[in-house]
């Protein structure tokens, strides 16, 4: 399949138009060539030394990533981050196409939200009006069975949580990356426990204040929905697609299981 036409697909998925003012999707790097024929396709969620070593042993067509490698100008990016500009000119020698898709793909039909509800084994029920925050009642009663169906599912040792007065859970939210401190969209939809990433101090604090019960994932572990619904999209687009993945290792089982 021609690269144009498969941006333009994805892009009727998650429009580049939706994202957020402040974020930087699209084009990052590569040869501007929409002609070329995509037969394989490697994604990451970041890109870094460690996946351009992976990069260079597949020598995939297109490389997608979560996180925009460029967040910002490109030249002031070079010139702050030597390191990144030389990752920049050794991607470039080779030959690859790089794209990202970020806000635009986390509150899309299917996307990185959606993706984790369906990791977790539960059915969204609905969305918040910031069209990130996903809704869905709780399968368990109490907040510490939550806890363990959560840590369960997504292979944690551990659940980092704050129970804030929470005794039975009846509707919660889930916002996938480092939205913790965006808690009011959950209390918006009056929800008994928030699951997101990053939570500041403060938002921590604030949430005890308002009896908003918490539960933190890893942002990495939570990214996973970049690898399950990207693939998942790509494959309905075109089944013949070979696709790689550059997960954190320590969650490459739950995505093989996905």
């Amino acid at each position: 399949m021609e690269l144009k036409r498969l941006l333009r697909l994805l892009g009727r998925r998650f429009p580049l138009s939706s994202s957020e003012k402040w974020d930087h999707p699209g084009y990052q790097l590569g040869p501007r060539d929409y002609n070329r024929d995509i037969s394989s396709v490697f994604l990451a969620l970041d890109l870094t030394e460690a996946a351009l070593m992976t990069i260079r042993e597949r020598k995939p067509d297109l490389v997608l990533t979560h996180h925009p490698f460029f967040f910002g100008r490109p030249s002031a990016i070079r010139r702050q981050d030597p390191m990144k500009a030389k990752l920049a000119d050794d991607l470039e020698k080779e030959n690859v196409i790089v794209y990202s898709y970020h806000t635009c793909f986390d509150k899309g039909e299917g996307g990185m939200n959606d993706s984790i509800v369906t990791l977790l084994g539960l059915h969204r029920s609905g969305i918040g009006k910031d069209g990130y925050l996903r809704l869905f009642p709780s399968p368990v009663e109490d907040f510490s069975s939550l806890c363990s169906l959560v840590g369960e599912k997504l292979s944690l040792p551990f659940v980092l949580a704050k129970k804030n007065g929470v005794e039975k859970v009846r509707k919660v939210g889930l916002v996938a990356g480092g939205a913790g401190n965006d808690f009011s969209w959950a209390l918006q939809e009056e929800v008994d426990v928030y699951i997101s990433g990053d939570a500041s101090h403060h938002a921590r604090l604030d949430m005890e204040r308002y009896g908003l019960g918490y539960i933190e994932l890893p942002h990495e572990c939570e990214e996973l929905g970049f690898f399950v619904g990207m693939k998942r999209c790509l494959l309905e687009i075109d089944p013949t697609l070979s696709i790689e993945v550059f997960p954190f290792e320590k969650y490459l089982e739950i995505y093989r299981n996905a």
